[in-house]
């Protein structure tokens, strides 16, 4: 008995932990904290926008996985385990489901074009020299 009580809490603590991911991936997006490594140029000023709503998207995702792992801890059983997919599911359950879940996907999609820009020209403090200007830099003078 104590085991299953102790995996319950360790179960509930990776919840808590998730959501805390996804607060900070929303908090980014919403401050625009993304901007302070990357190279500021017009490819980049010019795609903040879907930047910024695929930063968002991730911490959507994040958040409701945060979610169903406290609502597994909450009401399931070992025998039900769920994955990605659940999230899906859930959103398409809800009114407007589909519309949900398109506009995830395509948050989604922004996400992965933050991730190809954030290759593509993040600055890295010890290999860049002083004068390189970053997103942020550029975008707040503006």
């Amino acid at each position: 008995m104590r085991r299953r009580q102790l995996d319950a809490i360790l179960l509930g603590v990776a919840g808590l932990l998730t959501l805390g991911a996804a607060a900070y991936y929303l908090h980014k997006a919403w401050s625009e904290g993304y901007r302070t490594h990357l190279k500021a140029n017009a490819t980049t000023r010019r795609l903040n926008t879907p930047l910024k709503i695929g930063v968002a998207a991730n911490g959507v995702v994040i958040g409701v996985i945060g979610a169903l792992i406290i609502q597994a801890t909450l009401f399931a059983s070992a025998d039900s385990p769920s994955g990605i997919g659940s999230v899906f599911d859930w959103l398409q359950a809800q009114v407007f489901g589909q519309i949900l879940v398109t506009a995830l996907c395509f948050g989604l999609l922004g996400f992965a074009l933050f991730c190809c820009v954030n290759a593509l020209y993040r600055v890295v403090p010890k290999a860049s020299n002083r004068g390189t200007k970053t997103l942020g830099d550029a975008l707040s003078r503006t």
